[in-house]
């Protein structure tokens, strides 16, 4: 679905901190999805060196346990591999040196430009998103934010990511 705001959370499917930072998450898309918001989870395997999936089967299960035991009305991929060096290419494409572990939570714009970052389980999204994200999004329809960090493409995310769950 098209959104102005997405919120690109990278998790591991045995981090225990993004399990946390997913009871929060249907709260909010629920909560500023008709101002645009989407939220797009993308697992990878482990915590350790952020290893993606390597099969669709794989991707599935873990796709479907998650939904499971979290539930979720969000999008859910699994990152992937494509260029042989057992890290996922979503993780290379976004990973902050300076975090390097997970949950990591992206702001972007309709445009895939990055708005905002935080590290770890963002305890304060909703405010986040309330405040700083939603406003600007609304304040700029047709141009994207101002603030830009850095560039990602949508149709990169999609050819990093196996199958996606879509929301139920």
């Amino acid at each position: 679905r098209n959104s102005d705001v997405v919120h690109l959370d990278l998790g591991a499917s045995d981090c225990g901190f993004c399990h946390i930072q997913a009871d929060s998450e249907d709260n909010i898309e629920d909560k500023y999805r008709k101002r645009g918001f989407a939220t797009v989870l993308v697992l990878e395997r482990n915590l350790s060196g952020a290893r993606p999936y390597t099969d669709t089967a794989g991707c599935t299960q873990a796709i479907n346990d998650w939904r499971a035991e979290e539930g979720g009305d969000y999008v859910i991929l699994c990152d992937r591999d494509t260029n042989g060096n057992n890290v996922g290419d979503v993780w290379e494409q976004f990973n902050r040196s300076t975090c390097n572990g997970f949950p990591q939570n992206y702001y972007l714009d309709r445009n895939w430009v990055i708005y905002d970052h935080w590290c770890g389980w963002d305890t304060g999204a909703d405010a986040r998103i309330g405040a700083k994200a939603i406003p600007h999004a609304e304040s700029t329809p047709d141009r994207g934010w101002t603030r830009m960090v850095s560039m990602a493409s949508a149709s990169a995310i999609r050819q990093a990511c196996c199958p996606a769950a879509e929301p139920k």
